[in-house]
């Protein structure tokens, strides 16, 4: 199934929560047209588009967004997500962004700026496709919730962090599987 929201007016838009939650059989949607520039709660606007195999979110303003709680749980068919042109600065709240992607192999988030974000609960909980994962640009300070962060992630081989610091604070998770461990990058 394909949604057309080519002709969607969201320059005005600060609250996309759970606007395509639930949409099971959607394989195709196109987004790219989306003004987001004032957007500032974003959680759980993808979860739950399970049969979803492409998104592009590439073009997307997330400069105001604080939330990003569950954002893309559950889009079990995506392969790849490329959010490089995310600006997550403001971000605060990324618990369960990316958890239940079955599928998902690959992943940049080279970008991300993660000082204010305070709650990573299970942010990549059973996205079990992937095999490595580059956390190098996270901060990790304010974190305060990282329970089941990693959590049936277990085919990941590389895993990269940004300093000693942070290399032991992922290493030191919840259910995080004992068949790799963070190194600094």
């Amino acid at each position: 199934k394909e949604l057309d929201v080519s002709k969607f007016n969201t320059s005005k838009v600060t609250n996309m929560k759970h606007t395509f939650t639930g949409c099971h059989l959607l394989t195709k949607l196109d987004v790219s047209g989306f003004d987001t520039s004032n957007v500032t709660t974003m959680g759980h606007m993808f979860s739950s588009c399970r049969s979803l195999k492409k998104l592009d979110v590439s073009g997307f303003d997330t400069s105001n967004v604080i939330d990003m709680e569950a954002m893309f749980s559950s889009c079990e068919s995506l392969k790849y997500l490329d959010l490089t042109n995310f600006d997550t600065s403001n971000v605060t709240n990324m618990d369960r962004m990316i958890s239940y992607c079955y599928n998902l192999e690959k992943i940049d988030l080279s970008s991300f700026n993660t000082s204010k974000v305070t709650n990573m609960h299970a942010m990549f909980y059973s996205s079990s496709a992937l095999t490595s994962l580059d956390l190098s640009s996270f901060d990790i300070s304010n974190v305060t919730d990282k329970k089941d962060m990693f959590g049936s992630t277990s085919k990941i081989k590389k895993a990269y962090a940004k300093d000693e610091e942070s290399a032991n604070f992922f290493n030191n998770g919840t259910n995080k599987p004992s068949s790799y461990e963070f190194v600094v990058k």
